[in-house]
């Protein structure tokens, strides 16, 4: 089953897009995955199992690394990518 996720990134604390960059990079870097940023969220595309596990891996190192951030998730069964189909 293939799933989409929009996922926004909110870190609390100062130089925040290199923080937002660092996870959208380490996300972007499973190339089982179709990752679209845009100016509000980044979207991911892909199975179910491995958008998951990605997603939990990166928002895990996120929080090691960082002091603070907020992550705002949208899940939806399916691949709704522009570029599917």
């Amino acid at each position: 089953m293939n799933v989409t996720i929009e996922v926004s990134m909110y870190p609390l604390q100062d130089g925040y897009l290199d923080v937002i960059q660092n996870f959208i990079d380490r996300v972007k870097a499973n190339e089982k995955l179709e990752v679209i940023v845009n100016t509000l969220s980044t979207q991911i595309f892909g199975p179910y199992d491995e958008v998951m596990e990605t997603v939990q891996r990166e928002i895990k190192k996120s929080y090691e690394k960082e002091s603070q951030a907020i992550f705002v998730m949208k899940v939806l069964r399916g691949n709704l990518s522009p570029n599917n189909g």
